[in-house]
């Protein structure tokens, strides 16, 4: 095939109907590609609808396993370590030996304070027999004898004075007589007294001696018998922390080990104040938690609350909350971080949508329908403050029936056409099984 071109002109042996046709074909497949950017598909979104449904309101928080018994072992007296009578990590039963501390100097405290009470009760048998008392009133009744038989000499003297049949010197010598009887008599009667007197206060004094000497006994006993050290509950003992040889001091800062009551386990949480009303009537009903420990291997737990503070947290708005669940196999340990969940109320008939369906703009709380006629309406909703399974109630702005997106929400607006499927599994389906804690 051979053509030319001359003047602008086609030879008569050329094939004009070839330029027109090549003519043709790009021009439509200018057409064809406009009307494909004009005609794309409509997207894809995955919708479940707005349904009325019994859900719980379950109060959900962050929990703290906790030891309903723990005690910390301490030396109460000061002592080399001679034994220690238990395995590191094993369980161990109320008043079982734990460690002895050397008992050698405390028996030897004993025996002395033993001998002073010894003493004591001497002195005070000692004081009571005393015939101190006896001997002064005998003096005492002698001088009075005495006494008397001045009396009568000075009267005989006086008497013969009178009748002049004796000197004057003879009756100063009887009156001098009679007064230093009588001043005898004074002071064997002071003595008696003084002796009486000193009785009671030597008792006294003794049996005080014998009441310290009985106490330094007891506290010596006691000493010796804080040499034993045994276990104050039922649990699971830890590492002993003094070995044997080593000096044992007493103080808070000086454990021996710990003990941990493991079964059953505290749980301590701290719940919204919104809900203390309710709590606090379900729990003199017994209030039924459901507590998970763990991320991969979830654990679970049921036990009932038994404690509520007295006191709202003012930096948190929140309140304690103890409960505690039975921990037979102690899988459970003090200190383990878990999540507690306990049903407070059940409400009927509400407006339930899928968390993930909720869109949080700057003009408030969306979600994305779509109509009848299969494009996109946004609308406004007010939700519940609480989630259960994945789902929101909503207190305004839905009705039952109407689809929700809650998969293709990047790719869609107000307006827009959407082709529709039905999410798989429903979680609205899957939510009406009845939680754990019921």
């Amino acid at each position: 095939m051979s053509w030319s071109n001359a003047k602008g002109k086609v030879s008569a042996n050329g094939r004009p109907w070839l330029v027109g046709l090549a003519v043709l074909t790009l021009l439509q497949g200018c057409s064809d590609k406009g009307k494909s950017v004009r005609e794309s598909p409509p997207p894809t979104v995955v919708v479940t609808e707005v349904r009325v449904m019994d859900v719980p309101l379950v109060v959900t928080s962050n929990a703290t396993t906790r030891a309903v018994g723990h005690v910390t072992v301490i030396a109460q007296v000061k002592g080399i370590l001679k034994e220690v009578l238990f395995t590191e990590g094993t369980d161990v039963k109320k008043n079982q030996p734990l460690f002895v501390i050397d008992e050698e100097p405390f028996k030897v405290s004993l025996a002395l304070a033993k001998a002073q009470r010894a003493e004591a009760d001497a002195s005070v048998k000692r004081s009571d027999q005393s015939k101190a008392r006896e001997v002064a009133q005998a003096q005492l009744d002698l001088n009075l004898a005495a006494l008397l038989l001045t009396q009568v000499d000075f009267q005989r003297v006086k008497l013969l004075f009178g009748r002049n049949a004796a000197a004057k010197g003879d009756l100063d010598l009887a009156d001098a007589n009679m007064k230093k009887a009588e001043a005898q008599v004074a002071a064997n009667r002071a003595s008696l007294d003084q002796a009486k007197a000193d009785f009671e206060t030597n008792i006294l004094a003794a049996k005080a001696k014998m009441g310290q000497a009985e106490a330094s006994v007891r506290d010596a006993e006691i000493n010796l018998g804080y040499c034993r050290i045994n276990a104050e509950i039922d649990g699971r003992i830890g590492e002993a922390l003094v070995k044997v040889g080593n000096l044992v001091v007493t103080g808070q800062d000086s454990a021996l080990a710990t003990i941990q009551k493991l079964d059953p386990m505290g749980i301590e949480m701290q719940v919204s104040s919104r809900y203390l009303p309710r709590v606090t009537a379900l729990v003199a009903q017994g209030l039924v938690i459901r507590v998970e420990v763990g991320v991969v291997d979830v654990r679970s737990f049921s036990g009932r609350v038994d404690f509520i503070d007295n006191v709202i947290n003012r930096n948190t708005s929140t309140f304690l909350l103890k409960a505690k669940v039975p921990n037979p196999a102690k899988s459970l340990l003090p200190g383990e971080y878990a999540r507690m969940f306990a049903t407070i109320e059940d409400r009927k008939g509400v407006l339930v949508v899928p968390e993930k369906a909720i869109v949080e703009t700057q003009a408030g709380t969306t979600v994305f329908l779509v109509g009848s006629d299969g494009k996109v309406v946004v609308a406004a909703v007010e939700l519940e403050d609480d989630t259960y399974q994945g789902l929101k109630v909503v207190k305004s702005g839905l009705k039952a029936g109407q689809k929700v997106i809650v998969e293709g929400l990047q790719s869609v607006r107000q307006g827009v056409t959407v082709k529709t499927e039905d999410v798989r599994p429903d979680p609205l389906t899957n939510a009406t099984e009845p939680p754990a804690t019921r």
